[in-house]
């Protein structure tokens, strides 16, 4: 068997207060990609978010596009296992020292193993982004990209949807997450990238007609499809010379004297037809969307009161110890078999069978069949489970009406 790990890709990036990251495309090829516009929504609290993320485990994928075996969630971070197994078939040469060439090519099949594993440390996660990769030869061509902080610098983390919707979905699960565990993040209000215009751009084609005798200015290189900056009609290239009537130096002045101190600007914009002036209003701040008070990791488990009148969780199933078939099955892992289902019990409707192993249970693993209660929830239960030789994942819950 052929192993390949696959690394998570780290893209590129430049980040200015109250811009956003470039990220450029993985192979260094030029290909579209484009930033959306997406005010979030908060989850009222770490379980539901957390259960959105699960329930859409196979609407996603990472970067290289491995399908998601197992996701762990907690405070110190979002964890996502890809893993794929296929065949590959290669020709191998065959000596027999006869005829000719002395030898033939032959094919040879072999078993290759894929796996993928993005880690987040949700606390270190700085701004977040909805991506769309229009070229991507791939089924999930929108994403959400995560700024995540690092040592010596910061990393990039992506994870892929075959929808914006899905997409959506997933950044703000992925955001009330991030809040809970402790991140400052900020929504952009602008939604466009600036940058200080240089001796080097004013030699360059794109600028070199603009008739700029200094570098005094700021470029805008990057642009969020719907943001604020694109609904007032700023447009990737142009160069802001004049702000509220206010001459711009640079971005960083830009940025520490400027921004913030108007509700809106009117920009004097320097473009090869000629010089245009775009009124461009923030994100109202009243629209920004509050997270919730009852958003936090510390208040993800029920008070000990509430738990006690809630009572142990019901599944309608029985466990025992497996034999010593099941364990070398289990390969030294821990778990429990099911020894029978309660009729019309929601193990049964999940579709778990007598016979089953447990391995985990919410990402924790199954000690024993005394070890369950302690790993179990109210509300969605998610299962590793051995069955026939086969790892699955069966999610257990109660019927909610709407």
């Amino acid at each position: 068997m052929r192993f390949r790990q696959v690394r998570p890709f780290f893209l590129c990036f430049l980040l200015l207060t109250s811009s956003l990251f470039v990220p450029l495309w993985p192979s260094g090829a030029e290909a579209a990609v484009i930033e959306h516009w997406h005010v979030p929504t908060f989850f009222p609290t770490v379980q539901e978010a957390e259960g959105a993320i699960r329930n859409m485990q196979d609407k996603f994928v990472g970067w290289e596009g491995l399908p998601l075996q197992r996701i762990e969630i907690d405070r110190s971070g979002f964890r996502a296992f890809g893993v794929l197994d296929y065949t590959s078939t290669r020709q191998q040469w065959v000596y027999t020292g006869l005829g000719l060439t002395g030898g033939y090519y032959q094919p040879v099949v072999e078993p290759v193993h894929e796996e993928e594993t993005t880690v987040v440390q949700l606390d270190k996660v700085r701004t977040m982004r909805l991506m769309q990769y229009p070229d991507l030869n791939k089924d999930y061509k929108w994403g959400v990209s995560m700024l995540v902080e690092a040592p010596g610098g910061f990393d990039i983390k992506t994870f892929r949807t075959p929808t914006r919707a899905y997409a959506e979905v997933l950044f703000n699960a992925l955001l009330s997450l991030s809040v809970a565990a402790g991140s400052k993040l900020e929504m952009p209000r602008l939604g466009v990238k600036l940058e200080t215009l240089t001796e080097k751009d004013l030699k360059s084609k794109p600028f070199k007609d603009l008739g700029l005798k200094e570098p005094k200015g700021m470029k805008v290189t990057w642009l969020i499809q719907d943001s604020p900056a694109a609904a007032g009609g700023l447009q990737e290239g142009d160069v802001i010379v004049e702000c509220n009537d206010i001459p711009i130096e640079s971005a960083d002045q830009f940025f520490r004297d400027i921004l913030g101190k108007f509700p809106s600007y009117t920009f004097k914009i320097m473009r090869k037809d000629g010089t245009v002036s775009r009124f461009v209003e923030l994100f109202p701040e009243e629209k920004v969307p509050k997270v919730p008070p009852t958003l936090s990791f510390a208040s993800s488990s029920l008070p000990p009161a509430q738990a006690a009148a809630q009572g142990p969780v019901k599944l309608g199933l029985s466990l025992r110890l497996p034999n010593s078939d099941e364990l070398q099955a289990m390969k030294g892992k821990p778990g429990a078999v099911i020894s029978s289902l309660t009729p019309g019990g929601v193990a049964e409707a999940a579709k778990l069978k007598v016979g089953d192993i447990l391995l985990e249970c919410n990402g924790k693993p199954v000690l024993g069949p005394e070890g369950l209660g302690a790993v179990l929830v109210h509300g969605e239960n998610v299962f590793t489970v051995l069955r026939a030789g086969m790892i699955l994942q069966i999610k257990v819950a109660p019927e909610v009406s709407y």
